[in-house]
């Protein structure tokens, strides 16, 4: 494949879906603009076309080049700028689709490479977009591996996600931007209800109604979790060879990357409340310069499975990267340990709270601000017991397993070899009760590349000295 000195497809201009009807209505309204001479009303406009216009320009002034062993990329208008990265850096190669690629035969390629861990990012993106047979090529020359889209290795191979996992992924992640969105509409519409009820409409029948209207709106925002859940995991598949792990799933945004496994330096289980409560867990890989970035979905994530029971999630492991064991048994806090994880913000936050609440209510003569503080105290109270029960650590020659959180709880499962630093922090009184809070350093996208757990006795950090001595 000759691949120098090349722009790629340019419907890169279009990689964002959503702003394809705004463009098309701004142009529309533009031209009415121009006709009846509103210059000031084309200013809005003018703003609006600014992204597509500045992709335009990054299209034409941005070339692409395959050696035997570098990508280049050279870009800039006036300020030109040249990035070169050896094949030997680079973590993941990321192929997806957006139902306008679909049409078209056409595929979003995304480089990551170690780089692009700290500020400069942004700088560094590489993206750009091929045809299909060019796309797979192109992965291939830089990751050394066939990657195809479907074939009888990879029907054979790939462990799979069912719809069922899916719909219970939608009905037990978390609604609250949902229920926000809804809720906007909602009050958007509220003037043009209101005076349709007002006075018609009283006591018993306008509590009914309220009621009515908070299961409509929660009904409407797990249904909406639900799609959304099976559109992006749709087909979902994860197999692995010796060097490279391979995920693809999507429906109306198909995405595929591949990851060398020699980068990759940890598993994240996930749990939010409810997943807790029914003992379901999401798992994604730790890879260097990967999931950083923000999709239009939120923030890549190198998800391995969205949401499965612990052993399965152990039998995947097992399969796609054996040299992590989930097999592992977490040394947890001391009981008298837990008056230390009282001593946090939020709960001395909150003691103050309900002591100004209860002056409050005295002067005012209302109490219910104190049944405010008072919630609020018991939220900070059960918030701090969940950090308690959830903290843990495990300390082994090849992996070490740092556990913590609240209601919603983590557990990392990192590479020995790849941690860079380890931190215990912890008062003078506390350290003499044997006690200190581990924070484990390590080359990792920046969201995670920092793990700590609060608590834990001191011979756990200083068993990890002793294992981290290579």
């Amino acid at each position: 494949m000759d691949f120098k000195h090349r722009r790629g497809h340019f419907l890169i201009i279009f990689e964002k879906i959503s702003e394809i009807p705004i463009l098309l209505l701004s142009i529309i309204f533009s031209a009415f603009l121009l006709n009846t001479f509103d210059t000031q009303a084309l200013i809005p406009v003018v703003a609006i076309l600014l992204s597509p216009i500045s992709k335009l320009v990054n299209y034409f002034f941005t070339y692409y080049t395959l050696t035997q062993e570098h990508l280049i990329v050279e870009s800039g208008v006036f300020n030109k700028k040249r990035i070169e990265l050896p094949f030997s850096t680079i973590t993941a190669v990321d192929l997806s689709q957006n139902i306008l690629y679909q049409i078209f035969g056409v595929y979003k390629i995304k480089v990551d490479n170690a780089s692009q861990t700290n500020e400069a990012a942004n700088q560094s993106k590489i993206n750009l977009t091929l045809k299909k047979e060019e796309a797979i090529q192109f992965k291939k020359i830089i990751t050394g591996n066939f990657i195809e889209t479907a074939n009888e290795q990879h029907e054979l191979a790939a462990i799979k996600g069912e719809i069922s996992d899916f719909i219970k992924l939608g009905l037990l992640q978390s609604k609250a931007a949902y229920i926000m969105s809804i809720l906007a509409i909602v009050g958007s519409l509220s003037s043009l209800i209101i005076p349709f009820i007002e006075g018609k409409v009283e006591g018993a029948l306008l509590a009914a109604l309220i009621i009515t209207i908070i299961i409509i709106v929660y009904l409407t925002a797990v249904i909406m979790s639900i799609v959304k859940a099976v559109i992006k995991y749709y087909a979902f598949s994860v197999w692995a060879d010796e060097e490279t792990l391979k995920v693809q799933y999507g429906l109306l945004n198909k995405k595929s990357f591949s990851l060398q496994k020699s980068k990759i330096n940890g598993i994240i289980l996930k749990q939010n409340l409810l997943m807790r409560i029914f003992k379901l867990y999401s798992a994604e890989v730790i890879v260097i310069g990967y999931g950083d970035k923000s999709e239009e979905g939120g923030t890549e994530k190198a998800i391995i499975f969205p949401i499965a029971k612990k052993e399965k999630i152990k039998e995947i492991v097992n399969i796609v990267l054996p040299e992590y064991s989930l097999d592992y048994k977490l040394c947890k806090p001391e009981r008298k340990a837990i008056r230390y994880f009282f001593i946090s913000p939020m709960f001395i936050f909150a003691v103050i709270c309900v002591i100004c609440a209860v002056a409050a209510a005295i002067i005012i003569e209302n109490y219910i601000v104190i049944a405010a503080a008072l919630v609020f105290l018991a939220f900070s109270v059960a918030h701090t017991i969940q950090k308690y029960i959830n903290a843990g650590i495990s300390v082994g020659e090849s992996n070490i397993v740092l556990s913590s959180g609240a209601f919603s709880k983590r557990v990392a499962i990192i590479k020995t070899k790849s941690i860079e630093s380890i931190t215990s922090t912890g008062s003078i009184f506390k350290r003499r009760k044997g006690f200190v809070s581990i924070r484990l350093g390590f080359v990792a996208p920046l969201r995670v590349a920092n793990i700590s757990s609060l608590n834990l006795p001191i011979n756990q950090f200083e068993l990890l000295e002793g294992v981290l001595k290579y």
